[in-house]
């Protein structure tokens, strides 16, 4: 079109509002009718050359009203209003890129275009009076679930009350929609507080209900924050200290129980906590229950209880891993990021040191009988060629304990390795988990450890002259090797010809050294003949005593066996239950006998009685022992550096300077000890002085 045929003012207006009316209209395209580019020509025009801009301007304004009014007279509710916002929205949009030049020649203090049009669809909305029963609907919605359809209606009408600055307060008057809103979300959450919740699922299930529809909501973005805060302040903060002392436990009983949902529940209330600054008291029902399963766990009367400790403690760990890392730094309040600062310590990690620290603090409550299960644990893996887990061993506090129960066992499998011929795969293994326990403590601790791995490596070497048909003995030094008790166990007559042939020989080779034989740590092979089979049974020799002194039908009482096999007391019922349980030999009145019949079941090799239980009976008192001389050095090496102190600052000094667990009476126990010995003297009541 030829825009310089639009002569007049009256001509050219009555153009433009033509192109308008059919943007406002809800007909289709009509190709005889102005396109958007001819209509932009023509207010180009307008604008620079006719210089008509003001009356154009005041035209515009009252036909936007006009077209505003005709959108509104339709409206009722939600819908509709979300309908005509959005026919009106892409009209305005339209008429705004065809009047740009408009806006670029409008003066200072006229409002653009599109200010104008929204500012006539409110006025229009005003006179019909919808705002306020709007807003109301909105509100209402606030509460309900609806579907998506819905949803897009509500939105539509929050971005166009948005639009026309009925959203939210700013420096006019209102109330408006988001205030409306929050103040209908205090009462409501208000409500629900006074109702608590009867357990701690229920009332994550309702918290966490109300913050995935305040995340949900079809509002603006910037009131989901708002509306968080609400629910925080109302049902958060009031009751999350209770709920998570009264329930985290129970929550966690059911993790360990196998309860998925659990973990997901365990989950929400760490966001929670973190929500309501609870994570003190989330991080204290945590420890406390910690540390109340693990004496629940530790409180069995079985030594070999180190194992159920350590699942515990690894399911503990995983769940509360699992419950309570946190995702992004960002989701961390201020001081709760700076305080895990201070400590050196990242939110991935909470979790795991958090258990530690509360079942290391409860388990070596008895650090002594805790050092035994954790040493037998220690010691049940490495039998079955696996590599044993160090966890319990740096929970563990008396690791001088830990040490002594360890060496006893460590002794019976090197023996066992070495008596059955085993390659120097396992040998090694051993050496392995020694290395380990070195990174952890250094090499003063496995000092003597390490010294048995060496010993039990050249002792094939040191015997290698000597030949047996029957006997292969096992050499070793004394020095690294725990004090094994004299064996009593009288030998059957071959084996004690082989022990004095292997006297022999090595008093040939070797001279001014001493043997002390210890027969009972051995193994043996004994072949058993039953009717129509054969069986080698591999067995001890405390077993292969009794079952050579009971051969060919014999049946011998308490007393004479005892005799015979040269043991007594708790040890001859040791081994007898071993082979009564192995159903290799029967007791009936006191009288024992070799059974005539193959083992049920095929056994082969009988349960071996525990050849260590000697030794870690004294293991406390030789530990005790150890310590008295432990402190008796330390207490010296502070006051030979001191000269003169004070008790408590000598008792201080003391407990800094020991590597195994003491109380103050112990290290006084001692003080007085030493004074008693005269290398110190109390010059006056509570001060000690070094006597060189």
């Amino acid at each position: 079109m030829n825009t310089w045929q639009l002569t007049s003012y009256d001509e050219t207006w009555a153009f433009l509002r033509t192109g308008i009316e059919h943007t406002f209209s809800d007909e289709k395209a009509d190709p005889q009718r102005p396109c958007a580019r001819e209509l932009s020509r023509v207010v180009r025009e307008v604008v620079q050359v006719r210089r008509w801009e003001k009356e154009l301007y005041n035209a515009l304004c009252e036909e936007l009203q006009s077209q505003a009014d005709a959108c509104v007279s339709r409206c009722t509710d939600v819908t509709t209003v979300a309908a005509a916002w959005r026919s009106f929205s892409s009209s305005l949009g339209t008429v705004v890129t065809v009047f740009r030049c408009l806006d670029a020649a409008l003066r200072v203090g006229l409002d653009p275009v599109y200010r104008v049009g929204t500012t006539c669809l409110r006025r229009s909305l005003e006179q019909r009076g919808l705002y306020e029963p709007l807003v109301r609907e909105l509100v209402q919605m606030t509460r309900a679930r609806l579907d998506e359809g819905t949803i897009n209606d509500c939105r539509a009408c929050v971005e166009c009350l948005r639009k026309l600055d009925w959203y939210s307060s700013t420096d006019s008057e209102g109330p408006y929609l988001e205030e409306l809103v929050l103040r209908d979300a205090r009462d409501r959450f208000t409500r629900e507080a006074c109702a608590p919740a009867q357990c701690c699922r229920e009332y994550v299930r309702r918290v966490g209900a109300a913050l995935d529809a305040c995340a949900a909501t079809f509002l603006s973005s910037t009131t989901v924050p708002l509306l968080e805060s609400v629910v925080v302040e109302h049902l958060v903060a009031p009751a999350i200290a209770h709920v998570v002392a009264s329930g985290a436990g129970a929550l966690l009983d059911e993790a360990l129980g196998g309860d998925a949902s659990a973990v997901h529940v365990l989950t929400r209330l760490g966001g929670l906590c973190r929500r309501g600054d609870a994570l003190c008291d989330l991080q204290r029902a945590v420890s406390t229950h910690a540390a109340k399963l693990a004496r629940q766990t530790l409180s069995a009367p079985d030594e070999r209880v180190g194992f159920e400790v350590l699942k515990l403690l690894d399911a503990l760990t995983t769940i509360v891993e699992a419950a309570f890392t946190i995702e992004s730094v960002e989701a961390v309040p201020t001081d709760v990021w700076d305080a895990f600062n201070r400590k050196e310590e990242t939110p991935a990690t909470w979790g795991a040191k958090c258990v530690e620290d509360a079942m290391e603090a409860a388990l070596n409550e008895e650090d002594e009988r805790f050092a035994v299960c954790a040493a037998r644990c220690f010691d049940a893996t490495l039998r079955t060629d696996k590599t044993p887990s160090l966890r319990l061993f740096r929970l563990c506090r008396a690791k001088d304990v830990f040490e002594a129960t360890y060496r006893a066992d460590l002794g019976l499998r090197l023996l066992g390795h070495l008596t059955t011929k085993t390659s120097h795969g396992a040998l090694g293994r051993e050496h392995d988990a020694i290395k380990s326990l070195e990174n952890e403590c250094g090499a003063s601790y496995v000092a003597k450890l390490e010294g048995m791995c060496v010993d039990a490596l050249r002792s094939r070497a040191m015997v290698k002259g000597f030949a047996h048909a029957i006997a292969n003995p096992t050499l070793l030094t004394r020095g690294p090797w725990p004090a094994y008790p004299e064996c009593t166990l009288v030998l059957p007559p071959l084996l004690a010809r082989a022990k004095v042939e292997f006297e022999q020989w090595y008093a040939s080779h070797h001279q001014g050294r001493k043997l002390h034989w210890h027969c009972d740590l051995g193994s043996c092979a004994v072949q058993a003949k039953y009717a129509t089979d054969t069986l080698v049974l591999d067995v001890v020799p405390a077993q292969a005593c009794f079952l050579l002194v009971l051969d060919d039908g014999v049946c011998l009482s308490r007393e004479a066996l005892s005799t015979k096999v040269g043991l007594d007391g708790a040890s001859f019922d040791t081994v007898a239950a071993s082979l009564i349980e192995a159903r290799l030999i029967v007791c009936e009145d006191d009288v024992y006998e070799a059974t005539r019949k193959r083992p049920v079941n095929g056994t082969v090799a009988p349960p071996r009685h525990d050849a260590a239980a000697p030794l870690r009976a004294r293991v406390a008192d030789a530990v005790r022992k150890d310590r008295a001389y432990a402190v008796d050095a330390a207490i010296v090496r502070v006051m030979k550096a001191r000269r003169t102190l004070p008790q408590k600052r000598l008792v201080a000094d003391v407990l800094r300077a020991l590597v195994h667990p003491a109380a103050e009476g112990d290290v006084m126990a001692r003080v007085e000890s030493l004074v008693e010995r005269e290398y110190l003297e109390s010059s006056s009541p509570g001060v000690f002085n070094y006597l060189p």
